[in-house]
């Protein structure tokens, strides 16, 4: 027999709901039948366990064969085979590109009992119970981040921004770090539902949980963070009217410092006050020539930071009293007059501005790559 009839009679037996025959045909053809399972009570480990149970879901998979790769899953779990979420994952996400409702269905009742499964996890754990069980009563594994991930982004294309929330209301219970993939389908949801308002508070929430990113990951970081700021310039009717609120912009700045993304952090900053209305920076001009969110905890951890906020805060100054001589020199103030708190302001701007700016100039083709960000991030089109 060649492979390909021995692929033609394993689809024969699990379409006829013959799933035990079909194992045994599959085992037959992997080992060249040095494995026999007809009459035995019990499964070898070379067959039970999850690495030959991925091979044969992947190959079903690959086939089209879902509702074939679904009872392979249940077959192997009723025989104590502990299942890996990758494998389940595997077929979710075939469930749900393959765009049928009754696969819609399929994907939903195994997703949501794998998010069951960890929410059932996390209270063990809370509760120093068990912690060795990572299924629920199903049997079904515990959902992972890639497991969220899949139901959150086909709700969000879907239209379902209800259900993307409560993928993350489960996802906020089941202690595990989001990343900037999950934020986004969750803050998309709230700008295509016009809730930009909400967008806030919620980001401002993640931010506090997103941590290190993989090295190898910073680049399709970056990427899903300039989609989601288009997204946000779609969407700045949302925003009470044009307006952003601080702890928002704070936060979208500091995700580009963070992943850094020099160009992309001038593109958001410049984004914000001119379309966003966003106008007093106030101490995020420190933090961004810190490269830290929070001034004094950075500064309470030794004399080096201190020293280096002293030269920022100099540095500030001499800008401002440079600024101050200029307007005087045009009239626009007097010789003892302070600056207002709004002109104040507009030249912290100004000042930040040129500093990020001047880290883009210091970029081989910095100018091309600012365009290149700002069409990625919607405020430019070429030509």
């Amino acid at each position: 027999m060649t492979i390909d009839d021995y692929d033609q009679v394993i689809s024969f037996f699990l379409a006829a709901n013959q799933t035990e025959h079909a194992l045994w045909v599959f085992v037959d053809m992997m080992s060249s039948g040095a494995i026999r399972l007809r009459g035995k009570s019990r499964i070898p480990l070379a067959v039970a366990n999850p690495f030959f149970v991925g091979k044969w879901v992947g190959r079903l998979i690959g086939h089209g064969d879902y509702n074939g790769a679904r009872d392979v899953l249940l077959l192997m779990k009723s025989k104590g085979v502990i299942l890996r979420p990758i494998q389940v994952n595997g077929l979710i996400g075939a469930w749900l590109r393959s765009g049928s409702a009754e696969n819609y269905k399929h994907a939903d009742d195994v997703g949501w009992a794998m998010v069951n499964a960890r929410l059932q996890f996390v209270r063990n754990r809370r509760a120093m119970q068990d912690l060795t069980i990572q299924t629920n009563g199903t049997g079904w594994p515990c959902a992972t981040l890639e497991t969220f991930s899949l139901l959150a982004e086909n709700y969000q294309a879907r239209g379902m921004y209800a259900k993307v929330e409560e993928v993350w209301d489960a996802f906020a219970q089941a202690e595990i770090v989001p990343n900037t993939f999950m934020v986004n389908q969750l803050l998309s949801s709230y700008l295509e539902s016009g809730r930009g308002k909400d967008v806030a508070s919620c980001w401002q929430h993640l931010s506090a949980e997103l941590r290190g990113i993989p090295r190898e990951q910073i680049d399709s970081e970056i990427m899903a963070s300039r989609r989601l700021f288009a997204e946000m310039v779609l969407h700045v009717r949302s925003f009470n009217g044009g307006s952003i609120d601080k702890p928002l912009a704070k936060v979208i700045l500091h995700t580009f410092r963070r992943l850094g993304d020099k160009v992309g952090l001038l593109v958001a900053y410049r984004t914000l006050r001119e379309l966003f209305g966003y106008a007093d920076p106030g101490p995020l001009v420190f933090e961004l020539m810190l490269g830290t969110p929070d001034v004094v905890k950075a500064t309470a951890r030794g004399a080096k930071a201190k020293q280096r906020l002293m030269l920022a805060v100099s540095e500030v100054e001499r800008y401002l009293a440079h600024r101050h001589g200029e307007l005087v020199n045009a009239g626009q103030l007097g010789a003892n007059d302070d600056m207002s708190g709004k002109m104040k302001a507009v030249e912290m701007g100004n000042f930040l501005d040129l500093q990020l700016e001047a880290d883009v100039s210091l970029l081989p083709d910095g100018e091309s790559l600012f365009m290149e960000a700002a069409s990625q991030m919607g405020v430019y089109k070429s030509k």
